[in-house]
């Protein structure tokens, strides 16, 4: 193994241990009285932190906020090894297994493949995943517990045949808006107003939740931060 490989694996199996420590008898009573339930909000908070950091392109931030989510991830698998249920290394085994079973084309000898095949490939075999879970999957729906941008914006994807309303359309609802002083009415033109928005973003190709994360940095720095290219994969 190299040095750099060593290193890397020394590091990883300290912070585990680290994170026991913590959560041991005698470690710190607020590590130890923590549940799935009371580490998903820090989990949601991380990520977002990490995602603010590539924002505002700061690298010593970048890699302190990816400490803090990676830490997170550690957590949440010594609860559920203690509660005998799977351990961290179940879980590296599984996204390794998923990662090469779902890229063929990189791991097995075929063809060359263009990026749309090598998505609809992508889809097929997490649908075929999908009917060979031990468990039932939770109930089908559109909006996918991500933020609500980004599930309308998945969700629209999904459904290829969804197009926006007319810019006229639009307007129309603007100018209703203006004039209304019932808060359902508003509530209910504000969500198709941004359900239009989501569907142009999808049609120029843009994301929407990257949009609009950069914008509001736009307004309160005065400088944006450089676009970015969000990712196709799901995992």
């Amino acid at each position: 193994m190299s040095d750099s490989r060593q290193k890397l694996a020394t590091s990883l199996t300290n912070l585990n241990q680290t994170i026991k420590t913590l959560r041991a008898p005698g470690g710190c009573p607020w590590d130890r009285k923590q549940t799935p339930d009371t580490i998903k909000k820090h989990l949601l908070e991380e990520a977002y932190e990490v995602l603010d950091a590539i924002d505002h392109n700061i690298t010593e931030d970048i890699c302190s906020e990816l400490g803090d989510l990676l830490m997170q991830i550690y957590f949440l698998a010594d609860i559920y090894e203690e509660a005998g249920q799977f351990e961290l290394f179940d879980v590296s085994e599984a996204i390794q297994a998923k990662l090469i079973r779902r890229h063929p084309h990189v791991f097995d000898d075929l063809p060359a493949m263009s990026e749309a095949q090598i998505n609809q490939q992508w889809e097929a075999i997490k649908a075929e995943e999908s009917k060979q879970r031990s468990q039932p999957a939770p109930p089908e729906h559109d909006m996918a517990p991500l933020p609500s941008l980004l599930a309308t914006q998945k969700s629209i994807r999904k459904h290829k045949t969804i197009q926006p309303p007319s810019t006229q359309q639009a307007f129309a609802h603007i100018r209703q808006l203006e004039i209304s002083t019932n808060r359902s009415t508003a509530e209910t033109i504000i969500g198709k107003l941004l359900i239009y928005c989501v569907q142009l973003a999808e049609q120029h190709d843009i994301d929407a939740e990257t949009c609009l994360r950069q914008q509001m940095i736009k307004q309160s720095n005065g400088s944006p931060p450089p676009p970015t290219e969000g990712g196709q994969y799901n995992y």
